[in-house]
C-alpha cells in the first residue's frame, strides 16, 4: 500500500524518461539525474510522460518499491499554482 503524507519529501522528475521501463530504470534515473537515493523512505518521486498524460509515482517503503501509475482521461494533468494567472488559477504542466 502506498502511504503518502505531509512528512515526506516529494520530487517531480524534470527530464525525459521512458515510462515503459520498470522500477529499476526509474531508480537509475533518480540516481543519475537527481543524485538522490531511491531507497530513501522519506522521498517520493513523480514522473510524467512527455505528453503529460501518464504519471508514475515511486516510493520505497518497508523494503519494497511501490509504484503507482495512471493515465489521464482528459488531455493533460493540471497543476495548481499559487502564482498562476491563467484560467481559475490553474496552469498546464508542459
Amino acid at each position: 500500500m502506498l502511504g503518502l503524507s505531509a512528512n515526506l519529501n516529494y520530487y517531480l522528475f524534470n527530464g525525459n524518461v521512458d515510462l515503459r521501463k520498470g522500477i529499476f530504470r526509474l531508480c537509475e534515473s533518480i540516481r543519475e539525474e537527481m543524485s538522490l537515493d531511491p531507497s530513501d523512505a522519506s522521498n517520493v518521486y513523480m514522473f510524467m510522460s512527455r505528453n503529460r498524460k501518464v504519471v508514475k509515482i515511486l516510493h520505497y517503503e518497508r523494503g519494497f518499491y511501490n509504484v503507482l501509475s495512471w493515465e489521464s482521461s482528459r488531455n493533460r494533468y493540471l497543476m495548481r499554482s499559487p502564482n498562476a494567472t491563467g484560467y481559475n488559477g490553474r496552469t498546464w504542466l508542459t
